[in-house]
């Protein structure tokens, strides 16, 4: 009979297979804990592991015995895998022996004993692991002692405030030290520059530990030792600030003085925007968490690499009661151009995929502005609009009915509006875009083409919180249609005018603001971000314009090259999109989206234009249905395909980690849109307040993602549940949504 290699070393090789935890202390309950508890504080320094165990059995480490990892590990000299029972050592017995004693003398356990016992059965050793702790020490007075070190009558009574709140606890090395670090970070938010946690010298009195049961503290704050010479703390000042820019290719380096800051750089570097980042001037007092501060508002330029920041103490014959300090950031710079090509699949209706090229240059003109180049360009299989009319339908190749072309140009800067970078705070930023950008879609039964011009001021308003707004004042848009003639003839037909307008060629002179807030998430915490938009058109154009809104136009040319007048688009439109999150644990979380939008437009008969409308259905919505395969409200198919003036929609998910890069999903969708107005010849097509619930469609599914890192790919699967008006679907099918990135 052939034995497998690893079964003959299973039996010369004494395996770690159990371990059991008592506890002997005296009666004193005040100090006792459990052996459970004892094993969570000290089961970390234990060397030597027994097999974790599924239902009881060591799965984990038979695998690893079947495929070798476990013999790889042990010829190696390495620890076991995970999971796997541990070669016995008596060497790392001791070691793991030692250890438990010195965390129990830190914790306050001076007399405490630890003793490993070990049985054998056969090469399987359990061990028995015997813990004395004695009683626990607790901490009785605590004194202060400054003299000579500097620190004023002040400061040093803050110190003994903080410091007596530990009489009476237990004993605690590790705790104490931590608070160590504390006091001296406090000390250096209030100025005191150099002053460590080193210079606080603890001594702990333990000889009437064993009969009061407890040990007094002296904490004493040393005096500076600056190569052997002895000197008293003082408070530190920023005197100078220095930023040197540190372009190896600049060949005229200048040494100006701006804003009280000494500057070097190349000659035609606009210093002013990165000023707007150093958040420290001289004459402020040291504080660390300022220069960190600084460090980090550097370290965000686009235009930097790396960040050197350094506080260094100036020479000083006054004696005076503060250190004269220079600070000095050396600043690297990045590539200044950037180009990036994205890919990836799309399934608004059906399959497609979509290519985008942008290139930037990230420092234009040498002044932190940014100038970035868009393209796009799309193919994608769509749904037909209002195709229900049997042999009125136009034959359409279905891999080619649905094309994008678009191309934009985009200027950043610090600030385009006349006002000085130094009359903000310095937490605020302020950001200004100009944008151009053109788009044409060339859909089954129609092509649209628009022409954007924009202006956009972004304000952060909280860092901490993730606060910032956009105001949009000034957003010019120009769309025009070109409608197949069958499928003009199909609107006719519906008889619907709000419908038709919708299609319409416009002119949109828009204004609008955004608010984002949206705090950094915090470990198994729930995190909250809400996003608001509001957005108006036209109403300052017809405020101006004697004529009526419904025949306002203006005499510009269409993109077809014709001079035909364009309606005045007039509308307002809000959007209220909440997300939460929550992972009590770091491979699982519950994710809920929810989102309200409404537009209306305030010209009789006519509608919101189509690109400001609101659909569901598709990859990053209803997951049961295909985008714009739902709605509005219960209507009939002949209206499936278009877009909507309200939505409202809700989204819960849940998401587990299998792996590093393997994620499985569950949700339930549920939602609709509607339109503001109500027609004749749709009565159930716009929105009730009494029928809300009724006009809900639900969809269920689940879905795989593949996490690479910088991207991530998408497979959900989703089936609708309950349609509009309550009633069950009557197909069975499952829709499969191929996509990059989470849904939300």
């Amino acid at each position: 009979m052939t034995v497998a290699p690893w079964s003959l070393m299973a039996q010369d090789t004494p395996l770690v297979w159990s371990a059991k935890w008592e506890v002997i202390q005296p009666e004193d309950s005040a100090s006792q804990m459990g052996s459970e508890a004892w094993r969570s504080l000290l089961s970390s320094a234990m060397i030597l592991r027994p097999p974790q165990r599924i239902l009881g059995l060591p799965l984990q480490h038979t695998i690893s015995r079947i495929v070798g990892k476990w013999k790889a590990a042990y010829e190696n000299g390495e620890a076991a895998p995970r999971g796997s029972a541990s070669a016995f050592d008596q060497l790392a017995l001791e070691q793991s022996r030692r250890l438990f004693e010195s965390r129990m003398l830190r914790m306050g356990h001076l007399d405490a004993q630890v003793r490993f016992d070990t049985t054998m059965s056969g090469n399987r050793v359990n061990l028995i692991m015997v813990l004395k702790p004695g009683s626990r020490v607790r901490c009785g007075n605590i004194q202060i002692e400054g003299e000579g070190s500097g620190l004023t009558t002040k400061a040093l009574t803050q110190i003994e405030q903080d410091w007596t709140t530990w009489s009476g606890k237990w004993l605690d090395l590790d705790g104490i030290d931590r608070a160590r670090t504390a006091t001296s970070s406090r000390l250096q938010e209030k100025g005191w520059y150099g002053l460590l946690s080193d210079h606080l010298l603890l001594s702990i009195d333990t000889t009437q530990s064993r009969s009061a049961g407890t040990a007094d503290l002296s904490l004493r704050v040393l005096p500076r030792n600056l190569a052997g010479l002895i000197s008293p703390h003082r408070k530190g000042t920023i005197k100078q600030v220095e930023v040197e820019w540190k372009d190896a290719r600049a060949s005229n380096v200048v040494d100006t003085l701006y804003n009280g800051i000494r500057w070097v750089v190349p000659e035609d570097r606009d210093i002013r925007p990165i000023a707007q980042h150093i958040t420290i001037r001289p004459g402020d007092r040291f504080n660390p968490a300022e220069i960190a501060e600084t460090r980090q508002l550097l370290r965000s330029l686009p235009i930097v690499e790396g960040v050197e920041l350094g506080v260094v103490a100036l020479p000083d014959s006054t004696g005076n009661k503060v250190w004269p300090l220079q600070l000095k950031a050396t600043l690297n710079p990045s590539p200044k151009k950037l180009m990036r090509i994205n890919g990836g699949l799309t399934s608004r209706q059906g399959p497609g995929g979509e290519v985008k090229f942008a290139l930037s240059d990230l420092d234009f003109r040498h002044r932190m502005e940014r100038l970035s180049i868009d393209m796009q360009a799309g193919l994608e299989t769509v749904t037909p609009y209002l195709d229900n009319t049997g042999g009125g339908a136009i034959e359409l190749d279905p891999w080619l009915n649905s094309r994008v072309l678009a191309a934009g140009i985009q200027y950043s800067a610090n600030r385009i509006i006349p006002f000085g970078s130094d009359r903000f705070p310095k937490s605020n930023r302020p950001e200004s875009r100009l944008a151009l950008a053109i788009r044409d879609e060339n859909r089954p039964k129609f092509s649209r083409t628009y022409l954007q011009v924009a202006l956009i001021e972004q304000f952060v308003e909280n860092p901490a919180k993730g606060s910032r707004i956009e105001l949009r004042p000034l957003e010019i848009t120009l769309t025009a249609s070109r409608i197949e003639p069958r499928f003009a003839q199909e609107l006719q037909d519906l008889g619907s005018g709000i419908l038709t307008s919708t299609f319409a060629s416009r002119a949109l002179f828009a204004t609008g603001a955004s608010w984002w807030f949206q705090p950094k998430p915090r470990a198994a915490k729930s995190a909250l971000s809400i996003h608001v938009e509001f957005e108006a058109a036209g109403n300052l154009f017809h405020a101006i314009d004697p004529r009526a809104p419904e025949a306002t136009t203006v005499p510009i040319p269409t993109l077809f090259g014709s001079n035909s007048p364009v309606e005045v688009a007039r509308y307002t439109r809000w959007v209220v999109d909440v997300r939460w999150g929550w992972a009590p644990m770091k491979r699982t979380g519950l994710h809920a989206k929810a989102f309200i939008g409404t537009a209306a437009s305030t010209i009789p008969g006519a509608a919101v234009p189509f690109e400001k409308q609101f659909y569901v259905g598709g990859p990053n919505s209803l997951r049961g249905w295909r985008a714009m395969g739902l709605g509005p409200g219960q209507s009939d198919p002949s209206l499936q395909g278009v877009r909507g003036d309200i939505r409202i929609e809700a989204n819960v998910e849940g998401r587990h980690y299998i792996n590093d890069w393997i994620q499985l999903a569950l949700f339930v969708d549920a939602g609709n849109i509607w339109m503001t107005r109500p027609e004749a010849e749709r009565p159930r097509a716009h929105f009730v307040t009494s029928r809300f619930l009724e006009d809900l469609g639900v969809s269920a599914g689940g879905g795989v993602r593949l996490d690479f890192g910088y991207f991530l790919l998408r497979c959900d699967f989703g089936k609708a549940i309950r349609q509009p008006g309550a009633v069950s679907p009557t197909s069975e099918r499952w829709r499969i949504h191929p996509a990059v990135s989470l849904p939300f």
